[in-house]
């Protein structure tokens, strides 16, 4: 669903929590709850909040990798947190985009190629 926020339509995501509001980390998330299309961010809360990476696809396949990764893993003792949300295959390169944009990861590249589309964020 999309809403138009007078600077153009924003598409309105649902981003995934735990059962009880909070968020989930990355090591210890079932990843069968994230075995659909989208897109996801995984940020560290310790110290501060830093967005580490965006990215868009299967969100299970790709957090199962980024899990192994050693980039994703040197920040491990900074308890990791991840976030997802279902987006159609055709926007998905367009708000990672977007979302990169605004939060500036610490690994991984820009999805430059792609026009951001505004978005909800997580937070």
């Amino acid at each position: 669903e999309r809403e138009d926020t007078g600077r153009g339509p924003t598409m309105q995501l649902s981003w995934s929590k735990r059962d009880d509001g909070t968020w989930q980390f990355l090591h210890e998330t079932d990843l069968s709850a994230a075995n659909l299309s989208g897109v996801y961010v995984i940020w560290h809360a310790y110290p501060g909040r830093k967005t580490m990476l965006v990215g868009h696809g299967n969100v299970a396949r790709r957090l199962d990798a980024h899990r192994k990764q050693r980039r994703v893993l040197q920040y491990s003792g900074n308890l990791p947190c991840v976030t997802w949300a279902e987006v159609p295959a055709r926007f998905q390169e367009h708000v990672a985009s977007f979302l990169a944009y605004r939060y500036q990861p610490l690994i991984g590249k820009h999805i430059r190629d792609a026009f951001p589309m505004p978005a909800n964020l997580p937070w």
